[in-house]
């Protein structure tokens, strides 16, 4: 974490405020993607309900809330179900929403202090390669 009043030195070409480096969204969604693949801009979107590319500012711990709360459940299944901007549907098993949120949250705890906490991952119970945890089965997929 960077002290008061201290930043990283570059500066990006769209204003970014973080005290913490290099917790970009932007760049933690690059990683998201690299590992779980380009659907997981589909998942903000549902989650968001972005319309015409006009997503909300999110700051890193939303994006973290997104992937795992992105999609809702399809009953009888191992799948959440999404929806892009243009309406087209999207499909992918529970287990790589749950591990792929647990992943940038982990990115972001290893790149920050010792002891310091910014975000944790949100499964509750762990992430199992079947099923569908409960909790998780009553989501809207939807931020509220």
């Amino acid at each position: 974490m960077y002290s008061e009043g201290k930043t990283f030195p570059r500066t990006c070409k769209n204003t970014y405020s973080s005290t913490a480096y290099p917790l970009h969204t932007g760049w933690l969604l690059a990683v998201a993607m690299y590992n779980a693949g380009p659907q997981q801009a589909k998942v903000l979107e549902h989650y968001y309900q972005v319309k015409k590319n006009k997503f909300p500012a999110i700051n890193p711990l939303n994006l973290v809330e997104a992937l795992h709360w992105g999609g809702k459940w399809k009953k009888g299944t191992d799948n959440v179900v999404y929806k892009d901007q243009e309406g087209d549907k999207y499909t992918q098993r529970w287990f790589k929403s749950c591990i792929v949120q647990r992943h940038v949250a982990r990115v972001i705890q290893h790149v920050t202090a010792p002891l310091e906490s910014i975000a944790k991952s949100l499964d509750q119970e762990g992430c199992k390669t079947t099923g569908v945890p409960e909790y998780r089965q009553i989501s809207s997929g939807i931020k509220d």
